[in-house]
């Protein structure tokens, strides 16, 4: 008798399946002939598996200028929003 409701456990069971079709294909893939889907999968496998070990990509953002903080009255700031949504709305 499972502690889970049924679908929970039917949920949790096709997610474990999914997983394992996944990491088999991995496998496959990595082990092609054709050596950019070996570099791609490679890739891939290091960003994803091995990002605790230095292989995640990241983007960093310098910010250099000043941040300027403009305060709204609330009627301002429903007119703003009006503004956008009609701009958005006509595009």
């Amino acid at each position: 008798m499972s502690l889970f409701p049924e679908w929970l456990s039917e949920n949790i069971g096709r997610r474990k399946r999914l997983l394992v079709k996944a990491e088999n294909n991995l496998e496959t893939l990595l082990d092609s002939e054709d050596e950019r889907v070996k570099a791609d999968m490679t890739k891939f496998v290091a960003k994803t598996i091995g990002k605790d070990e230095g292989y995640s990509e990241k983007t960093e953002i310098n910010h250099k200028g000043e941040i300027t903080y403009v305060e709204v009255t609330d009627k301002e700031y429903e007119q703003i929003l009006k503004r956008a949504a009609k701009k958005n709305s006509s595009s």
